[in-house]
């Protein structure tokens, strides 16, 4: 199954308006979560077998060799 498309992805809402977190509560930067009514914190995409979740952080997550993820954890609680 093909990864989805940008486009496939929705904004995750709390009641009627997209989840956010504020800019500079967490450290590192890779770590912080962050988005707005407009750049949503937290989006899904659902492809009929699979569920997708997207993240948005404040810095770049990849390691210093930008091969994989630097050692941190960012999850969803379901």
């Amino acid at each position: 199954m093909a990864f989805p498309a940008n486009t496939q992805f929705q904004p995750i809402l709390l009641g009627s308006q997209p989840i956010f977190d504020v800019v500079g509560d967490e450290s590192p930067v890779s770590t912080d979560i962050v988005g707005n009514t407009q750049f949503p914190a937290a989006y899904l995409a659902y492809d009929g077998n699979a569920i997708y979740f997207r993240i948005r952080v404040n810095g770049d997550p990849r390691n210093s060799q930008k091969t994989g993820f630097a050692n941190f954890a960012w999850g969803f609680l379901i």
